[in-house]
This record gives C-alpha cells, structure tokens and sequence, in this order.
C-alpha cells in the first residue's frame, strides 16, 4: 500500500516520520533529492527519523508499492501526485511560514524575505494554496493531523496513525522534541506556534490578504 505524508513545510511533518519509526517501525522515503544531505551531517537524525531514501516518484515504483503488501510511506511538500490514501498535517499559517522563512536561511543558508515566504515564492509555494489542492477535508481515504494537536497529545496521535494504517504499535516511547532539538538544533528549531506568531506580527496584513480565508476556515483567525 502506498500513503502519502503531505503537508507544507516545517508543519509536524518529521515528528511524524519519527513516530511512525519510533512506534510501529515504519521508515518512510521522501519526494526529490532534499532530506539526505539536510540530515546526513548530522549525526542519529536519519536514524530517528526512519529516513530511507530520496527518490523520484516513477510509475513503476508507485505501481510497485501500491501492489505490495507492505506500507510505503512517502513524504511530500509537493501537490498530490495520485489518489492513494494520505496524512495531511496541517499548521497555523502564520507560524509555519515563520518557521520555514527560518529553515531557508539557517539550514538550507538561502537568502529569503518573509514577504517572499508569506507570497508562496519559494519551492514549496504558498501554505494556503498547498492545503487547497490537498484538500484534506474533502480527498477519500485522507486523516486530517493538526500540528497542535500532534505537538500536545502523542497518545491520540499514536492512535490515530494506528487507526488509519491499520497498524499494531510496538512501543509506546518515542523522541521528546528536547532530545531531537539537540542532535539538530537549527532543524528542530522550537516547534512554538506562539513565538512564530508573535514574530509574524509586523507583517500580519499581508498574511491576512494572502490567507485569511483558509486561517479562518481552519479556526486559526476569528
């Protein structure tokens, strides 16, 4: 079987790869050439993240894991390639914006704007268009995670994942942020929606223009 794991960037989307290694023993592969060299100079990250390999989403290999009895997870930033079943994480947009203008600059050392992040001109696009061609509220065979939730309750994340795979767990302990914020501080930065919030204020008109709309659908803006 094969699932995706959608979400725009710096939204849970690792923890949850960490998770699904550190619970059910499930490593999971990603779309495009991104994570290894991100991970490999750091030593125990691809470790704990259950990292596999980069690698091109071909036909065949689609065809191959749909076939399998196996679970093949992939991990995606970008549009929805096929119709199989996925996660979908979604985070407040004002503070994963905040958190990937960070990550552009101090992980993949890029120079970049906020407005440019906040514009969707950056690789991944813009976060409120990304959920509306996923669609996670509407798209078959889809669980909904929000970073919140995920951030605050392992146990219901542990069984939603176990629910949705269709998976026995076989362990209850996995990494605390504090653990992981270690071995890759600049990666695991400080998984706080209300210091990036706070920090997006001064250009929270724009954010509003750009996705009040979908902030407001999400129950992120009043």
């Amino acid at each position: 079987m094969l699932v995706w794991l959608a979400s725009y960037p710096r939204s849970g989307n690792t923890f949850v790869r960490i998770v699904l290694n550190d619970i059910f023993g499930l490593r999971t592969r990603s779309t495009g050439a991104g994570d290894a060299p991100v991970f490999s100079p750091h030593p125990g990250v691809i470790e704990a993240v259950g990292h596999v390999d980069d690698f091109s989403a071909s036909p065949d290999w689609i065809a191959h894991a749909r076939a399998s009895d196996d679970i093949h997870i992939v991990k995606t930033h970008e549009p929805a390639l096929t119709d199989d079943p996925a996660i979908y994480i979604v985070r407040d947009g004002r503070s994963a914006i905040v958190s990937y203008y960070h990550y552009i600059r101090d992980v993949e050392s890029q120079p970049v704007s906020m407005n440019a992040v906040i514009d969707g001109d950056v690789y991944a696009g813009s976060w409120s268009e990304h959920f509306v061609t996923w669609d996670p509220l509407r798209r078959p065979q889809t669980l909904l995670l929000r970073y919140e939730d995920i951030a605050n309750d392992h146990a219901a994340l542990i069984g939603s994942l176990e629910g949705f795979l269709g998976v026995a767990r076989k362990t209850s302990a996995t990494r605390s942020f504090a653990s992981l914020h270690t071995i890759f501080p600049s990666f695991f930065r400080k998984g706080d929606d209300a210091a990036n919030i706070a920090e997006a204020e001064p250009y929270m008109p724009r954010i509003i223009e750009r996705h009040g709309g979908v902030l407001r659908d999400l129950g992120y803006l009043t």
